[in-house]
């Protein structure tokens, strides 16, 4: 899945994104908030790893979908097809990967935060994506009161670390294709 701020999809010009089992984000969505556009859709839930492409509101939406219990889904206005398919899902991890670092990230503090709190699931990230180039430090002494909570919240999930948890949610900032 690849998913990042704009309002129609765009490809990402990398190799093997037009293989069986890539799909834009809008896809995804559309498919688990039933829209009828999306409705019919089929989405392979057997790997056990699924990478998400975007550090935005909707990669996280899509990586909570993927992690979630799907019984904590059922409470929730989520499409009768796609629960019945996350029910039947074999996904163990969600890697969410972005090309730029934690400082750049476009979710939002409410966001980030609720991966804090997913039953059964587990957030992690690497030490070293927490370590700030030059660049990245000048811009968070700028940077909006938003920005400056994302990267404490991004601190506590690092400490909360793996605690066993049968779900994991990485969040791996600079990495390119």
């Amino acid at each position: 899945i690849y998913a990042f701020g704009s309002r129609t999809d765009r490809h990402l010009n990398i190799i093997g994104e037009t293989l069986q089992g890539s799909h834009a984000a809008t896809e995804f969505v559309g498919w688990y908030n039933g829209h009828p556009d999306y409705r019919h859709h089929q989405f392979d839930l057997t790997s056990k790893r699924v990478a998400i492409i975007g550090m935005g509101n909707v990669a996280i939406d899509c990586a909570r979908i993927l992690c979630q219990d799907p019984e904590n889904l059922a409470k929730t206005d989520i499409a009768q097809h796609a629960l019945e398919a996350l029910r039947q899902s074999e996904v163990e991890e969600v890697f969410l990967i972005g090309r730029r670092g934690p400082v750049q990230a476009a979710f939002t503090p409410a966001e980030v935060r609720e991966l804090l709190h997913l039953p059964k699931v587990d957030a992690v990230m690497r030490a070293s994506d927490l370590e700030l180039d030059e660049h990245s430090k000048e811009e968070l002494s700028k940077a909006s009161r938003n920005t400056k909570l994302n990267m404490e919240i991004l601190q506590q999930i690092h400490d909360q670390g793996d605690r066993g948890n049968p779900r994991k949610l990485h969040l791996c900032f600079l990495i390119s294709p």
